[in-house]
């Protein structure tokens, strides 16, 4: 074969055809691409996927969750399959002056587990792909900031989640470019623009700056600190100033894992704390979140969450409040057997008015790939539980349970990330 070229491929079904692809693209990739001893391509991704049933009058799994909580407790509670495909090119690295540079292309894909070729995902719009990262980096242009590295494209943005409900509370993720990394002494600076318009083509276009502070030593722990100012720039009324700030001190080790502590509020454009569109000249969101990972031994590790929020996004009296509890303990019987139980319960007050709730219970023996919390993949059988006030009869369960304020499901999944 020669260098460079695709002249000896054969090219006889789609799979080879994207063989062919990838193998060519490492013939043309210099021999010294690795960058800092980095392979010349990485695959790294996410996976969740499996089937469920509900009981009662029957049917396909129905998730729980409250109307107004912005997440639900995960565990035996997700019905799609959602997977993450990530590719990154490491072009630069290796060079006496110690430069690297990489692009990175990740794919989110979300089906229904419907068993056709054209399933559909829950809510019954067809499968989805979407491309969430795009974008090239590159580190160490100065030999003064070695660990300094500048970005552009699209990319998720130094996202900050709670694993057990899939919550990401600190997610200013978008199009734009930035550098992050800049060592100040006292912490590092990462300052970033990022934009988002509403539709393709469209005028409406909302443009934010991220500035965050981060590992600053404190007692226990270091501190993080994030201000997003925007201007909201809209063709059916004027410009919509926003603003959001966080503040995060993280402790390290705590109990052989991490301790997490957030404070945010956001106002006007940026009510919603996020670089959507949303929010209004009069909004504002207060959220607070603590959440805790431990594993104190072998045997047992835990992660446990609280959430409070409080919503007046559209400016108007009222509001909505949102408080989330949920605890996931694993016991762990050997290095590749557990099981794992994971409680939440969400109370929710929409417009200030009657405060309801939805618990949830599930139980999970499990098969995973060592005795960590993290250890991944992981083989689930489950049976969940939920109940909820009487004011949410008929709005949550689904069909199943449109007559009742408590359900139960039961199914297998699969969860993995490499």
């Amino acid at each position: 074969m020669e260098t460079g070229s695709f002249k000896s491929m054969k090219v006889r079904s789609p799979l080879r055809a994207v063989g062919a692809l990838v193998l060519g693209a490492a013939f043309l990739i210099p021999a010294h691409a690795a960058a800092q001893d980095k392979p010349l391509f990485e695959y790294h991704g996410y996976l969740r996927s499996g089937f469920g049933a509900s009981t009662g009058d029957g049917g396909d799994q129905v998730a729980f969750q409250a109307p107004g909580a912005f997440a639900k407790w995960r565990l035996g509670n997700e019905t799609e399959t959602y997977g993450e495909l990530g590719l990154t090119a490491n072009w630069l690295g290796g060079q006496d002056d110690g430069v690297w540079f990489r692009t990175e292309i990740k794919l989110a894909v979300i089906t229904g587990n419907i068993q056709a070729f054209e399933s559909l995902t829950p809510d019954g719009t067809p499968n989805q792909i979407a491309v969430q990262e795009s974008y090239a980096q590159a580190g160490n242009i100065f030999d003064s900031q070695p660990g300094m590295s500048f970005w552009a494209g699209h990319r998720f943005y130094d996202r900050h989640d709670i694993h057990i409900n899939d919550f990401f509370y600190w997610d200013m993720s978008g199009y734009g470019a930035g550098f992050e990394g800049m060592d100040l002494e006292f912490g590092k600076l990462a300052v970033a623009y990022l934009g988002t318009t509403n539709e393709p083509g469209g005028r409406d276009v909302k443009n934010h700056i991220d500035v965050r502070l981060s590992d600053i030593e404190v007692p226990a722990g270091k501190l993080t600190v994030g201000v997003a100012p925007v201007l909201q720039s809209n063709v059916n009324a004027d410009d919509i100033f926003g603003f959001a700030g966080t503040v995060m001190h993280t402790m390290g080790g705590f109990m052989g894992g991490f301790n997490k502590f957030s404070v945010q509020f956001g106002y006007g454009a940026q009510a919603g704390l996020q670089t959507y569109f949303g929010g209004s000249e009069d909004g504002w969101m207060l959220r607070v979140v603590e959440q805790a990972q431990i594993q104190p031994s072998q045997e047992f590790s835990l992660m446990g969450a609280a959430i409070f929020q409080l919503d007046n996004g559209d400016g108007v009296d009222g509001g909505n409040m949102w408080i989330g509890l949920g605890a996931r303990p694993v016991f762990h019987f050997g290095k590749y057997t557990a099981l794992s139980v994971e409680g939440g319960i969400d109370l929710v007050q929409p417009d200030g008015g009657d405060l309801n709730f939805l618990g949830k219970l599930t139980v999970a023996p499990t098969l995973k790939a060592g005795d960590s919390f993290w250890g991944r993949p992981e083989l689930r059988a489950f049976v969940t539980a939920a109940f909820w006030s009487s004011d949410l009869e008929g709005v949550v369960g689904g069909p199943a349970f449109a007559d009742s304020t408590f359900g139960t499901t039961f199914g297998v999944q699969a969860e993995s990330w490499w």
